[in-house]
């Protein structure tokens, strides 16, 4: 499938008792779904899915993350459903093109995965207990959330040390804690929504620097301005 419009289904009898979506799926060789969505008086096949296995075996030559994928669906110029959904191996992940949002859900055996942030999308992450989250960004600027899993026994890691900042501040909004991370090219956004039971999660800012999550919370709860966790260079990162 390539370089191709969207495909219209024509309505046999518009005073069916099903809809469109209900019947019709269209499958390609490479691994997408299309579903039926009414435009007006047209039906228009769009991306719902992606085996991204199937994806890779087809064009090996091409970026198999949901990035890379979404790029040349663009290119390609398909259309896509109000959600698309990519499944990887034990991980599926899940981009809402309104919110320009990519929703990971971590496999509950992963015991470290690493997450790569666009400025062309929010990277979301829905947690699992004691896995580390590597956060690394393609562009100068992106933005993360990570909701924690919460387990006591098994603490959560969220590592920026890929990131390489160079000061890293944050503020209490709830029972989130939004961290802003500076690096020399650029600032990474990372928010994260804790519970009573993911205090214990570590941050990680270099190879020897890291921090408690109740520690954070204890420096932001008195303070209503954001506070500095980490910096190196004060002229550079002020």
């Amino acid at each position: 499938m390539s370089n191709g419009e969207d495909i219209t289904v024509q309505e046999v009898s518009p005073n069916r008792e099903h809809s469109t979506s209900e019947w019709l799926k269209v499958y390609t060789n490479d691994g997408f779904m299309l579903s039926p969505v009414r435009e007006g008086k047209q039906t228009i096949l769009k991306i719902s899915l992606c085996d991204v296995q199937r994806w890779k075996g087809c064009h090996p030559e091409r970026d198999s993350t949901p990035e890379g994928i979404l790029a040349v669906l663009h290119d390609w110029e398909w259309g896509l459903d109000q959600e698309v959904v990519f499944h990887s191996g034990n991980m599926s992940a899940r981009y809402i093109p309104a919110a320009r949002n990519l929703c990971w859900q971590v496999s509950v055996d992963s015991s470290e995965v690493t997450f790569t942030g666009h400025s062309s999308c929010k990277t979301t992450i829905y947690g699992s207990s004691g896995t580390r989250y590597n956060l690394r960004t393609y562009d100068a600027n992106s933005a993360f959330c990570i909701e924690l899993y919460g387990d006591s026994n098994r603490p959560e890691i969220v590592d920026l040390r890929e990131l390489i900042p160079g000061k890293v501040t944050a503020e209490r909004d709830g029972n989130t804690l939004k961290l802003t991370v500076h690096h020399s090219e650029g600032i990474v956004s990372v928010d994260i929504i804790y519970n009573d039971n993911s205090t214990e999660t570590w941050v990680y800012f270099s190879p020897s620097e890291m921090i408690k999550l109740k520690d954070i919370i204890g420096l932001t709860e008195s303070n209503h301005h954001s506070v500095i966790l980490y910096q190196t260079t004060t002229e550079i990162f002020s």
